[in-house]
């Protein structure tokens, strides 16, 4: 192989590795931005079901309060 040969050689696998590093960064930040959106949504069940669970314990008390009187009279 002549040295004409050999530099485009080079080239060709210097940009097919460039296409694919480029393909590699960029999936990367998508998945990085994927990741922060399910983060914020799994915050924000978090953040609700922590409310709902002190409301059932609101009702939970109101209603045994409410069957103990039954049982007081």
């Amino acid at each position: 192989m002549d040295a004409g040969w050999a530099v485009v050689l080079a080239a060709v696998v210097s940009a097919v590795g460039a296409v694919i590093v480029a393909f590699i960064q960029k999936f990367r930040k998508e998945n990085r931005e994927d990741h922060q959106v399910v983060t914020g949504m799994m915050s924000l069940i978090y953040k609700s079901l922590q409310r709902n669970e002190r409301k059932l314990d609101k009702v939970d008390e109101r209603l045994t309060d409410h069957i103990e009187s039954h049982h007081s009279n």
